[in-house]
């Protein structure tokens, strides 16, 4: 049952379609209202605060389009849902370009609207309850280079980076394709004191053995047919630098053994060359497969292994980074605006929920290029479920039809809001009050998110040390609904 404070508003200039909708509804637990067009709606909004409009979009006096305009000009705190015929379903995007959070088609699917108003409803609940709980403005996200990210995981990560960057000692840097294996090594080049010199990269599985190999240590004029010029390799390129070795498990046995000699002081020679080179070169390497598998199955030498491994950086993927979501998003929608001359802005509500939703198997950089893409084909300031590219806009090309990080997500952050509301208010009472939630109901929280002691008092270990770390944590939990 929903609680009686859920007030939604029907906007139909059908008598039969209005009535019907009140009553599934008030059955339901919610508090309708129900206004026959646009003009009658204003005067509700006016009078009163609605957490959720459904609207009609062709109507007589004022139609769907004009009330939601007026929506947005007036920054009601309300979502909107749109009720379109089958035949207008462009018009319904329309509409959720301009903000609405989704679209139904008429006659309504009542298991699909029952379905669909609780998730609105938690969007609004939550955004409404870190507004209550004062947020000053954002200082700067914890990142280095061109990585961001809060969560336990990643603040290891950094943490490590920062370490190790001052050391020569080799790195193997771990994890899915897409998790940021370069961005975590041109860090450490970057904090290193071998910044000033060059950092070069090099992709193990993109060339076949020989080429590989001459791309590492170079050749002499004349060394093979076509050599028409002496050609410096990555090692000498590099050299007092830092050499980036990616998918090191792909190179071949014969290229890892003369990998390990370089890396065991040895000098070597350039294809076709008889001079002896040695190099002062950092090593960061990294592969996105299995190190336990690709040792078993001898396709990575153990003996390299060791060498390589003197450091290991294992970098988790996206989707064990919920706390992290809405900070990347935020940083890629303003770096791809800005780099296209694009003024966009913010995510509506719908596009943040297939976003959410999506499993992004590609990790990371997919996620950024999906927001680029976004970023382009945008007509406005905000981002819109059509511009988002068509596997992560459609949930049915998702593998598996997946909720991605959505889940976690919400439950994570009504976890931790409760949490912050706790410890920002002195009552029970008060923290629902400002949550917009019944005591009991925020008792049920508390029980189901284990954050009872065993006194029954409300325990919310680790509590924030001071206000500004609670208002720090109001403010990360509030950047999901920022953007949208």
């Amino acid at each position: 049952m929903a609680e009686p404070r859920q007030q939604i508003l029907i906007v139909d200039d059908e008598p039969a379609s209005r009535e019907s909708l009140c009553e599934l509804l008030t059955m339901e637990g919610y508090t309708a209202t129900t206004a026959e067009d646009g003009l009658e709606a204003l005067v509700r909004l006016t009078d009163s605060t609605f957490a959720l409009i459904i609207t009609e979009l062709k109507m007589p006096r004022m139609d769907g389009m004009a009330l939601l305009r007026e929506i947005e000009l007036r920054r009601l705190p309300s979502a909107v849902v749109v009720l379109t015929g089958r035949g207008s379903i462009e018009t319904a995007v329309e509409a959720i370009r301009r903000d609405a959070f989704d679209y139904l088609t008429k006659p309504v699917d009542p298991q699909r609207l029952l379905q669909l108003i609780p998730k609105v409803l938690e969007a609004q609940r939550i955004r409404s309850a870190l507004q209550t709980i004062r947020i000053p403005a954002a200082d700067s996200e914890p990142r280095i280079n061109r990585m961001v990210g809060r969560s336990p995981r990643m603040v290891e990560v950094f943490d490590l980076i920062e370490r190790v960057a001052p050391a020569r000692a080799s790195v193997l840097i771990t994890g899915e394709s897409g998790t940021g294996k370069e961005l975590v090594a041109r860090a450490m080049h970057g904090l290193s004191p071998r910044s000033a010199h060059a950092f070069v990269s090099v992709n193990s599985a993109a060339l076949p053995p020989d080429l590989l190999e001459n791309e590492l240590f170079g050749h002499e004029r004349g060394a093979f047919t076509g050599a028409a010029i002496r050609k410096e390799g990555c090692f000498e390129l590099a050299h007092q630098g830092t050499l980036f070795l990616d998918e090191v498990a792909d190179m071949s046995l014969a290229t890892q053994a003369k990998l390990l000699r370089v890396l065991e002081g040895h000098p070597y020679r350039r294809l076709g060359g008889t001079r002896e080179i040695t190099v002062d070169v950092r090593v960061v390497a990294a592969t996105n497969r299995g190190i336990d598998r690709v040792l078993e199955e001898g396709r990575l030498r153990q003996d390299l292994y060791f060498r390589l491994s003197t450091v290991e950086i294992h970098l988790p993927p996206l989707r064990e980074r919920g706390e992290d979501f809405a900070l990347l998003v935020r940083a890629f929608l303003s770096e791809s605006s800005r780099a296209n001359g694009k003024p966009v802005s913010r995510i509506g509500p719908a596009a943040m929920d297939r976003l959410l939703r999506y499993p992004w198997p590609g990790n990371v950089r997919q996620l950024r290029n999906a927001i680029e893409h976004a970023v382009i084909l945008s007509t406005g300031d905000t981002i819109s479920v059509e511009d988002l590219p068509l596997g992560v806009r459609e949930p049915g090309r998702a593998a598996g039809g997946s909720d991605g990080i959505y889940l976690h997500t919400i439950d994570e952050m009504e976890r931790r809001l409760i949490a912050v509301a706790l410890a920002r208010f002195p009552t029970r009472t008060q923290a629902a009050e400002a949550l917009g939630v019944s005591p009991r109901t925020l008792y049920n929280k508390i029980r189901r998110y284990a954050l009872l002691a065993r006194d029954g008092r409300a325990d919310v270990t680790p509590p924030p040390s001071s206000e500004t770390d609670v208002v720090r944590e109001a403010r990360r939990l509030d950047s999901l609904f920022r953007l949208a």
